[in-house]
């Protein structure tokens, strides 16, 4: 029998695509990514020491040491392997759902994320899920924060209260990847601001999509400790440079 005009018309609309090669999936077999792509995905990012390059790997302490040198830097990403942002498709995801709309994404980008997180087994309880914010005029220009898409989808699959009123961005800053490291660091000095008590002795799990330098994360999370009075705050995000 062939398929009604309606039919057709909802299969258009509602077909669900692969996160990273867009190519349509079948609907028995709707997932996040086709099978061509699950049998060759992108690859896990290495996570290197900022003083002599050696790969370290994240752990549940608040600093990562190299074994090699002795260099400690601050960490507040739960210790689990991330895409790597330089991969062609995962950059192509990141780049479509904040410049192209394409806001279908930021499910399957969270189950990957809450996959990972099921995975770690001993991850604490959380009362907030909350997204990376962005400042109100990029919010208007771009009419989404796509942080705050994926952290809702997250919100929904592990059953943790979503908060995006709590942690704001106080003030318009120019983009991290236009600066340098030390720039990066003046650029966020005090760029976020508490905004009630909601997170006065909780456990708070800080969403983004992306982590270069790890600057705009690690200022965030300082926020929400020392001005929002949080317990614990862990961080996770999508892709890592």
């Amino acid at each position: 029998m062939e398929a009604s005009v309606s039919e057709l018309l909802m299969n258009l609309t509602w077909a669900s695509r692969c996160l990273f090669c867009d190519s349509r999936l079948e609907p028995e077999k709707a997932f996040w990514v086709c099978d061509d792509c699950r049998d060759n995905m992108p690859e896990l990012a290495e996570l290197t020491c900022d003083k002599c390059g050696t790969t370290v790997e994240l752990t549940w302490n608040k600093y990562i040491k190299c074994e090699c040198c002795g260099h400690r830097k601050k960490n507040y990403l739960l210790p689990i392997q991330y895409f790597r942002y330089d991969d062609e498709r995962v950059n192509d995801a990141i780049k479509k759902i904040k410049y192209t709309n394409a806001t279908d994404k930021a499910r399957p980008m969270a189950e990957l994320m809450v996959a990972n997180i099921i995975r770690l087994g001993n991850c604490p309880d959380f009362d907030y899920i909350v997204p990376m914010p962005t400042s109100k005029k990029r919010y208007h220009t771009r009419g989404f924060n796509q942080c705050e898409l994926i952290a809702k989808e997250m919100s929904k699959l592990l059953k943790i209260k979503y908060n995006n009123k709590t942690l704001r961005k106080m003030k318009e800053t120019p983009p991290q990847s236009t600066l340098n490291e030390e720039e990066r660091f003046k650029n966020l000095n005090g760029s976020f601001g508490i905004y009630d008590e909601q997170f006065d002795g909780k456990n708070i799990l800080l969403v983004d999509d992306i982590s270069t330098t790890g600057t705009t994360i690690n200022e965030a999370c300082k926020t929400i400790l020392k001005n929002g009075d949080a317990n614990l705050v862990k961080a996770i995000v999508f892709a890592h440079t």
